[in-house]
């Protein structure tokens, strides 16, 4: 019957003819619609629904097809960790030379000369006269100091100092306070040490003149 139905309708080229399955099961053929309760599955003439998508194919040496568009850029990415120390640079070209320094202190004042000729006056010839003081381990603020007298009746014409270190900073460590007659006969010297000095050796000279 339903076969005799489905060439009937072929045969007549329905274009409306639509297959109708009814709650039982059943398959009908219809004209037009489907009634109430049944479910139209497709018709003659009428392309049925679209089935499921079917496996992917497993053509391994298929032409690949057309590359898509580029994505767009991804966000970006965490910042990395500090790289090694890089090897030192050579050295560089050096500085202009500096300014001069200030001048240093003067330095003591140095030995007396030889003693000049006699003089065409009353005085009569004229001798040096030395004395050699020694100190040692002269702490700052200590002083080292003599004085030296011409013999009566003798007249004193000038005196001076000579002072002499066992290291050569320590001359850098004694001033000068006096250095000068204190009567017609005596000549007198004094330092002050202004840091530890070890040893100090003093001498003192006079110049005498006879009358």
């Amino acid at each position: 019957m339903l076969a005799g139905l489905l060439i009937g309708a072929v045969l007549a080229g329905e274009p409306t003819a639509i297959f109708c399955q009814k709650p039982n099961g059943l398959v009908v053929l219809r004209s037009e619609h489907c009634k109430g309760k049944e479910t139209p599955i497709g018709g003659l003439n009428v392309p049925g629904p679209t089935g499921p998508t079917g496996p992917a194919g497993m053509c391994w040496d298929c032409p690949a097809g057309p590359a898509g568009p580029p994505g767009s850029p991804g966000p970006q990415g965490p910042i990395g960790n500090t790289g090694p120390m890089g090897a030192p640079g050579s050295p560089g070209i050096p500085g202009a030379d500096g300014m001069a320094g200030s001048p240093g202190p003067t330095g003591p004042n140095g030995p007396t000369g030889p003693t000049g000729p006699a003089g065409s006056g009353s005085l009569g010839p004229s001798v040096v006269v030395t004395r050699v003081i020694v100190a040692t381990n002269i702490p700052s603020g200590g002083s080292i100091s003599g004085t030296l007298q011409c013999t009566a009746p003798d007249r004193l014409l000038s005196g001076g100092y000579l002072v002499v270190t066992d290291r050569n900073n320590d001359q850098n460590n004694l001033s000068v306070v006096l250095n000068a007659p204190t009567d017609i006969l005596t000549w007198s010297v004094a330092l002050v040490s202004t840091a530890n000095t070890m040893r100090v050796t003093l001498t003192i000279f006079v110049l005498c003149a006879t009358p």
